[in-house]
């Protein structure tokens, strides 16, 4: 089930016209694959681990502000 944080990042990287493969190597992932793969699992499910959170934030320029408010609201 997505999140009001996934649903946050899914719409800004679709702003951005980004793929999640394209994110994840934007991100630092070698294996693109393996990182949008995740990408794509927080975007549906809202499972996240925190560093990916970070990375995701920093390129996709979301505020640590943000993401404190979306993470209260779910």
């Amino acid at each position: 089930m997505s999140t009001f944080l996934s649903r946050h990042f899914t719409a800004r990287r679709l702003e951005r016209g980004l793929r999640p493969v394209d994110l994840a190597g934007l991100c630092g992932y070698r294996n693109r694959a393996k990182g949008a793969n995740r990408i794509m699992r927080f975007e549906e499910r809202g499972e996240i681990h925190p560093e990916l959170l970070a990375k995701l934030a920093v390129v996709l320029g979301v505020e640590q502000e943000q993401v404190a408010e979306l993470v209260r609201q779910d």
